[in-house]
């Protein structure tokens, strides 16, 4: 048998204090920075104005031509993101996949200019 002490529920926790207004902590102040001395870059190497040099991946498994896929990826955007990211990223076989399907689609589809 249980007592009547024990049935009774025990008190809860007290309740937190009401929030009270913060105030914003003081700013520390740094120390400026040095300015940086600019070194002059080295020069680009040289290009022709008509047809800039970009690197172009092995598409010939998809049968497409590189002059033809490097001419059409300065013209079509979805194509020329899409290259950027097969690009920067080398080793992502899926990226380049799906870049050589697209880009073959793309350039059966759109006649040339």
């Amino acid at each position: 048998m249980k007592s009547a002490a024990q049935t009774k529920k025990q008190p809860s926790k007290p309740k937190a204090k009401a929030a009270r207004e913060a105030t914003p902590a003081p700013r520390a102040s740094k120390p400026a920075r040095p300015v940086p001395v600019e070194h002059p870059q080295p020069a680009a190497p040289a290009r022709t104005v008509g047809s800039p040099v970009v690197p172009m991946p092995d598409l010939t498994g998809f049968g497409v031509d590189a002059d033809a896929a490097r001419a059409h990826v300065g013209q079509c955007e979805e194509c020329g993101r899409a290259h950027r990211h097969v690009v920067k990223n080398p080793k992502d076989t899926m990226a380049l996949d799906s870049f050589g399907r697209h880009i073959a689609v793309c350039l059966a589809s759109k006649p040339a200019a």
